[in-house]
This record gives C-alpha cells, sequence and structure tokens, in this order.
C-alpha cells in the first residue's frame, strides 16, 4: 500500500485511483462510483432473451418451391422451408411435400431436414403422411428409425399426428422387439411415446412382461416399466406389478436405479393388500441395499443421496395398509387363517423383540387383526428412521 501511494505521490498514472476511499484517493482525481457484476437473476434473464433472439427467426425471403430438398440439408435453408409450410395454403403445402416423396429415409437421418419433416407432419392431414408410413413400414425401418438420433423424433411425430390404425403396422413392428428399442438410448423415449400416446398400451405392457429381467437390467428398460406404471390404465398396471411381484430381483433391481425406482413405488402403490404386504417384504429384506442405491442426486445437498421413496413411499404404504384394515379384513378371515406374519424383515435388528418373532394362528378378532398391522407400522417406521440415521451419520459408500 505505501508503494502505491507514493507512485500516486509521484503522478504516476493510475486509472484506478478513482475507485480509492476519499481518505486514500488522491487530491483532483475525480471519485467514481462501482458498479457491482450483474446478479445471477440478471444474468439468467440476459441469457433467456438472448435464446429468444435467436429462437426468433426473420426469413429472409427466399422461394422454396422446387428446390425444398435442397433448402431442406442446409441450416439456414431448412428454417426458410419450415417458415413457408408455416405460412403456406393447402395446394402449396401439398407442393412442398411432394417434392420430399423420394427423400424421406434420407430426410429422417438428417440434422437439418428432420426438422422439416417433422414441421410437415404437423401440418399436413393425417391421410396426406400416408408417404412417410409407407417408407418406414414397407422398407422395414421402424426399428432402425426408433433407434436414430434424429429418427426417433419422426417416430414420435407420427404416433401423435396419425391414426391408430394407419400406424398399426410400424406400432407392431416395434412391439416386435420391445427390448431393442426399449434398452436404447433413443428408442426408449419411442416406446414411452406409444405407452403414453397409443391405444396399443396394454399389449406393450404385454410385451414388458415378457422380457422384465432384460428391461430391468437396463436403466433404459427400466425407465420405460417405469412410464408403463404410471401412464398405462390401472388393469395393466397391476397385471405388470403382479408380474415384477413375480420375480423379486427384478423388483428390487428397478427400487435400486435412477429410471426404475419409479415403477418399484408403483408396483407398492398398485397391488392390493395381500401382494403390497409380499412386496414390502421383499423391500425390508434387502433394506441394505436399497439405502445404499443412490437414486437421488442432489449435488447441492450430498445428505439426499437417501432412498427418499423408501423412507416417504414405502413407510406411506405402511400407512395405508393401517387405514384400509377396516376395508379388506371384515368378510376375509379364511385368508388369515394359519397364514405366516414374519416381522423379522421389517423390523431387523433394530425393531422391538416382539417384532422379531413370527406370529401364527387364527385371527378370528378384528381389533386383533388391526392391532398387529399397527405392530407393522411400528415397525417400518423403526427401520425408516434408523436407515436415515446411518445416512446422516456417515457418507454412502
Amino acid at each position: 500500500m505505501k508503494v502505491l501511494l507514493g507512485r500516486l505521490e509521484q503522478g504516476a498514472a493510475a486509472p484506478w485511483s478513482s475507485f480509492l476511499p476519499d481518505h486514500l484517493r488522491p487530491k483532483g482525481v475525480t471519485a467514481k462510483v462501482f458498479e457491482q457484476t450483474a446478479s445471477k437473476d440478471v444474468r439468467a434473464k440476459s441469457s433467456q432473451e438472448s435464446k429468444a433472439q435467436k429462437s426468433e427467426y426473420a426469413p429472409l425471403g427466399i422461394q422454396v418451391i422446387g428446390k425444398v430438398w435442397e433448402y431442406s440439408q442446409d441450416p439456414i435453408g431448412c428454417r426458410e422451408v419450415q417458415h413457408a409450410i408455416e405460412t403456406a395454403d393447402a395446394n402449396t403445402l401439398a407442393g412442398i411435400a411432394a417434392e420430399l416423396h423420394d427423400h424421406v429415409w434420407d430426410a429422417t437421418c438428417c440434422p437439418h431436414a428432420n426438422h422439416v419433416l417433422q414441421r410437415c407432419i404437423a401440418a399436413l392431414f393425417p391421410e396426406d403422411l400416408q408417404f412417410i408410413v409407407d417408407v418406414l413400414t414397407k422398407e422395414r425401418l421402424a426399428v432402425q428409425a426408433a433407434r436414430h438420433k434424429y429418427g426417433c423424433r419422426i417416430v414420435q411425430r407420427l404416433i401423435e399426428h396419425c391414426s391408430s390404425v394407419q400406424i398399426e403396422g410400424l406400432l407392431r413392428s416395434l412391439l416386435a422387439e420391445v427390448p431393442l428399442v426399449s434398452c436404447h438410448a433413443y428408442g426408449n423415449y419411442v416406446m414411452q411415446h406409444i405407452l403414453q400416446h397409443s391405444p396399443l398400451q396394454s399389449e406393450v405392457c404385454q410385451a414388458l412382461e415378457e422380457h422384465l429381467n432384460a428391461l430391468s437390467s437396463d436403466q433404459y428398460g427400466a425407465a420405460v416399466v417405469s412410464c408403463a406404471m404410471t401412464s398405462a390404465s390401472r388393469p395393466s398396471r397391476l397385471s405388470l406389478a403382479r408380474a415384477i411381484l413375480k420375480e423379486p430381483s427384478v423388483l428390487i433391481r428397478l427400487a435400486c436405479s435412477r429410471h426404475g425406482h419409479p415403477a418399484a413405488r408403483e408396483v407398492v402403490e398398485v397391488l392390493d393388500s395381500p401382494d403390497r404386504m409380499e412386496a414390502l417384504r421383499i423391500l425390508g429384506t434387502n433394506q441394505t441395499r436399497l439405502l445404499r442405491s443412490r437414486v437421488s442426486t442432489d449435488p447441492d445437498n450430498p445428505t439426499e443421496l437417501t432412498y427418499r421413496w423408501w423412507l416417504g413411499g414405502v413407510v406411506g404404504s405402511f400407512k395405508r395398509i393401517e387405514e384400509d384394515v377396516d376395508q379388506w379384513a371384515a368378510g376375509k378371515e379364511d385368508q388369515f387363517k394359519n397364514r405366516e406374519f414374519d416381522c423379522k424383515s421389517f423390523g431387523n435388528a433394530v425393531a422391538p423383540d416382539d417384532l422379531k418373532t413370527s406370529y401364527h394362528g387364527q385371527y378370528t378378532s378384528r381389533q386383533r387383526r388391526k392391532s398387529r398391522m399397527a405392530q407393522y407400522s411400528a415397525g417400518a417406521w423403526v427401520v425408516a428412521v434408523s436407515a436415515l440415521v446411518t445416512v446422516l451419520a456417515g457418507p454412502l459408500d
């Protein structure tokens, strides 16, 4: 500081001296106010405005008729063609589409022309899109398109805008290769689109049931199973949940995966009470593996690397069981005769001693059944709290 002040006293040029405090600033130097750097909100707003400006394309007014395919392959030309499609009348639109008839597959795989083809699919009537469907169906390119970086977008647009009858052959081709399409970085989005937009979702769920082992072992396949468990009709979800319950290893793999744990949660939620108890027993016997699974990744809070749905969803399911006892216990005494209820898997080493014992016998009292279910719920809470304490006490492996 002394050296700097000495330079100032000797008259050395120092543009930064105008920002010094009053007691340090040399005489004759005008003070300047320091402007703070823009805040995160201002920078974010500026970034959004920049993106908005990029998205607002100013057309050049190029005549694309007669050169649709040529312009569609160019990054600027494809924007011109898309603008022409948006503003064209029915006759002009039909003419633009006609120029693409011989280039459907090339446009499907092109990083620029695929946007033109998507725009055509959204603008044309379904019956005018048959030339695209024919190329993908008759030349057996449906699976290849679904697994392509740009082709998957074309298939999704067709699913959205074409009738189910029109693309039935296309969908059948995809259903014949469910594992191949579902376990792919791009194909899984097509399969999820079918589950969300196609009336064939029940058939997709049936196909998923036949390949649960392969799907649950793949991150993309697990995402498709989760989509089916959240988007399909209740009968399809119930059937799929029962199929998963028959394969305990599948349920555990789904529960421990990033994209599959929503499916495991839905399995617990959709099953009826007896089957739900079996699902909870399977999960309870694998609680250590579940709690070590990093299915929740929050970089801002490392302590959130916990099995959230185990603590929330499964314990919540115990609450539901307790609330539903009055409904499903009445009139079903035969289901509880000589039935074994093992609380070891729920309580484990942290459960009270009376919960580590297997209970046998005939449940003839409605109140006694309700009391037992309350004990199970208490055991589950003990497991959940102890697991949370373990996670917060030290980092996960």
